[in-house]
């Protein structure tokens, strides 16, 4: 309980200490892509096909994580602040596994600590786990994979059916995300290695386990294929092309190169240096065999899920990389401190020192997803012209370039704008100069502001959308409030009070729902409109 209550302490205290700000960074590029409002359907056809059927995102086949993204908007709608709290908690979780895995597998609560420490400053973590919302999926994926080699080490002597929890793991880990597929070659391998270390005997993985481990990544792979038709994802590369991502991944993470950053030459220093004298160390003098293991382990887990990113090596994905190359330093560290006992004072200044150099790089990093930054202001000039966001947001986003922005303007979404709408078309004017907006098919989702306490919204049916008498209703966080049947082409009004209370997604969830879509291009003979059209919706109205 000592050990874990101290695992606790350091995982959190870093995580606030080094990633705090990132609270109220608000959302950046793919976040406005992937935070929306997701139906049933949509999330039963992430299981069945890729993950955006839009086409918009590469295809690839992560059906866990739209289930989570529809869970969390469930949660905390356009609430950037409730996202990235939930990062650094996810990432508090994740660093406190990673120190429990390393105190399982040398019985050192020092390992613990120390892997506790590498895993939570390491400076590939912030772009990979902490400050971009939309890669907590890779959070997830992390703790799937580190809770796999708990169960792995507390499993590791027992029969068949222990081992069995491993396989649901690992088809877990790669509904996640793909890379996931490593999971089960990487346990083996590390069984083996660690049975070599510590010679435990001759007992090896139960047969019966690694024919079905065998079995789950083929069906896995065979899964991904025919929901994507095809490869998916990224072009099979060259052999120097993959070679090259390969080896990029592993300087990224183990030589923290390029050191372009402050404080990153001497962290570079640090994490190359430090491994090479425990080796040196650890072989001259015999001792620190508890920290070759936890480096060898590392190492297995930084290569094995390396391996993946022959297709293309983005530091944003590195998250299992670096977090073996967590493990391979941490296990440097106690080598030194194990072989070297007349210089302790030393080794733990050097390696205090290392750690605070790599924390400084990760702040650093960190900065660069600062709301009115130069880095998301360009990622904001690119997301203005999709056409998937919100019109409310674009035009949020456009705000956002003017100079005085930041003093002007919330970073949270949720804070900043009246209302948001998922499911409403363009802008447009009727013959009389009335604006409205066609709902992009039966179902429209306002997000509106927490200090609003009424809204009215005007709708109407004209033309051939009117012969269909649509019946339109309106809820209120989920409760019905207000409905209507369009027999003519006058506007009529949805309105209602609004709750004071908005929950953690500080805005109100409005609901609007016709029983009745229609397409020009069907009821208007040589139309060539083929939008899936309902309702025609005016000005919101808040009080």
């Amino acid at each position: 309980m000592k050990v874990a209550g101290t695992l606790a302490a350091i995982a959190i205290l870093l995580t606030l200490l080094l990633f705090r700000p990132t609270v109220h960074d608000g959302f950046d590029y793919d976040d406005y892509h992937f935070v929306r409002p997701y139906t049933a359907a949509e999330v039963r056809g992430a299981f069945r096909g890729p993950w955006d059927p839009a086409g918009i995102e590469l295809p690839f086949y992560r059906p866990l994580t739209i289930a989570f993204y529809a869970a969390r908007f469930s949660a905390f709608g356009l609430n950037a602040d409730a996202y990235h709290a939930l990062s650094l908690a996810l990432f508090a979780a994740a660093a406190m596994l990673a120190g429990a895995f390393a105190w399982r597998l040398t019985g050192r609560p020092a390992a613990a600590a120390l892997a506790a420490v590498a895993f939570s400053v390491h400076p590939a973590m912030p772009y990979a786990l902490v400050a971009w919302v939309t890669n907590q999926m890779h959070l997830l994926a992390a703790i799937v994979v580190l809770a796999a080699l708990l169960w792995w080490h507390a499993v590791r002597e027992r029969g068949a059916w222990w081992w069995t929890p491993l396989l649901g793991l690992a088809a877990i880990a790669f509904l996640i995300k793909e890379d996931g597929v490593m999971l089960l070659p990487v346990v083996l391998a590390v069984d083996a290695v660690e049975r070599r270390v510590n010679s435990r005997g001759t007992r090896r993985p139960p047969p019966s386990f690694i024919v079905g481990a065998g079995l789950v990544v083929v069906a896995l792979v065979i899964v991904r294929e025919r929901a994507l038709t095809g490869l998916g994802g990224y072009r099979l590369p060259s052999l120097p092309a993959a070679w090259d991502n390969f080896t990029r991944g592993l300087n990224g993470t183990f030589r923290l190169l390029p050191a372009k950053r402050p404080w990153q030459p001497a962290a570079s220093a640090f994490a190359q240096a430090l491994p090479i004298a425990a080796l040196v160390c650890g072989v001259l003098s015999k001792r620190g065999r508890a920290g070759l293991l936890l480096g060898a382990t590392g190492l297995i887990l930084a290569v094995g899920f390396d391996l993946p990113f022959v297709f293309v090596t983005k530091a944003e994905q590195l998250y299992l990389v670096a977090a073996g190359a967590s493990f391979v330093i941490a296990g440097a560290a106690l080598v030194l401190y194990d072989a070297l006992p007349r210089l302790r004072l030393v080794t733990i200044a050097v390696i205090v020192a290392g750690f605070a150099a790599c924390a400084a790089v990760s702040t650093d990093i960190a900065r660069d997803f600062a709301p009115f930054g130069p880095i998301v202001r360009s990622h904001d000039a690119i997301v203005r012209t999709w056409s998937a966001v919100p019109i409310e947001i674009r035009e949020y986003l456009a705000a956002k370039q003017a100079p005085d922005a930041a003093v002007r303007l919330a970073a949270n979404p949720a804070d900043a704008l009246p209302f948001v709408a998922f499911g409403l078309g363009g802008r447009e004017r009727d013959s009389d100069g009335a604006p409205f907006r066609w709902t992009d098919g039966a179902h429209a989702v306002l997000f509106v502001r927490r200090d609003a306490r009424t809204i009215e919204v005007p709708v109407r049916a004209i033309g051939p959308a009117a012969r269909l008498h649509p019946h339109v209703s309106m809820t209120v966080g989920g409760n019905a409030v207000s409905d209507v049947d369009l027999a003519d082409d006058r506007w009529h009004s949805l309105a209602a009070a609004l709750p004071r209370r908005t929950g953690l997604a500080r805005m109100h969830r409005v609901d609007v729902v016709t029983n009745t879509t229609w397409s020009p291009a069907q009821l208007n003979p040589g139309s060539t409109d083929t939008r899936t059209l309902g309702v025609q919706v005016g000005d919101v109205r808040l009080r």
